[in-house]
């Protein structure tokens, strides 16, 4: 692994494309890294040379210009006009990962592309781990059976998981999938969180029918702020049911009603 500051994102599961910032003296300067999901080989490249230049090219350029399976632009980092906080909006929004690579001297320019360079063939590892070794990509080029298969299988499992859980301990899981989903909201993950209903689905059929779990499935997908107040109040009134707390339960029922009378 290697040791990259991620400001935002996750060094286990890389975007593909980050800002890279560095600091001189108080000053932003910056960079962009993108990790090539094109592969090519020699004889791609040398279709794009002139006839008249391919015998100049020798084919140790053009096995150097293979072995680079990422693009930093600038080829150095340039000043940024702006601070931190917008930085971080900016790759917030454009859903990018932020690296911090350091300190540098602007007057050195071959050490500043040097370390830029540096950076970008570390996130191409972490990216090539990501993509490659968890066999992400094998999967995106292969929507088959065998995505369906593993799919299955993978309900199959969480549902033996899930099986052998007493209530209590069905309930806890439950609530640590709705943070979860909270998270997932807050940064758009959109697949993380049709993998969390999954799981929750998958509780649904272990708990008796009155414990409401289609109503806290339907306002997952509602996603406002009214119906995680209800979802919140639906968990407290599951485990009030199942520790047979029925005071409790009348007063959560009574909170739900108000709640959902609300304009």
């Amino acid at each position: 692994m290697t040791d990259l500051k991620f400001i935002i994102g996750d060094p286990s599961s890389p975007k593909g494309h980050a800002m890279v910032y560095f600091d001189s003296e108080g000053i932003l300067y910056a960079a962009y890294v993108i990790d090539l999901p094109i592969k090519m080989t020699a004889e791609d490249i040398s279709k794009y040379v002139p006839p008249i230049y391919s015998e100049q090219i020798d084919q140790s350029e053009i096995d150097k210009m293979m072995s680079k399976k990422n693009l930093a632009y600038p080829p150095g980092p340039e000043k940024y006009d702006g601070d931190l906080i917008s930085l971080k909006k900016l790759c917030t929004i454009r859903k990018d990962d932020l690296l911090y690579g350091g300190t540098i001297e602007v007057s050195n320019a071959i050490n500043s592309m040097s370390k830029l360079n540096q950076i970008a063939d570390e996130y191409s590892e972490l990216c090539k781990i990501f993509f490659d070794e968890n066999l992400i990509m094998k999967e995106i080029f292969n929507k088959s059976s065998n995505d369906l298969n593993e799919t299955n299988n993978k309900k199959i499992k969480d549902g033996n998981t899930y099986s052998i859980m007493n209530e209590a301990n069905l309930l806890t899981e439950l609530t640590k999938i709705i943070g979860e989903i909270d998270y997932a909201e807050t940064n758009n993950e959109k697949e993380t969180i049709r993998i969390q209903v999954e799981k929750i689905k998958a509780i649904k059929d272990l708990l008796p029918i009155n414990r409401k779990i289609d109503e806290i499935i339907f306002h997952v997908n509602e996603s406002n702020e009214k119906s995680k107040e209800i979802i919140s109040i639906l968990l407290l009134r599951a485990f009030s049911l199942s520790n047979e707390d029925y005071i409790k339960v009348q007063e959560l029922e009574n909170m739900l009603n108000s709640l959902k009378s609300e304009n």
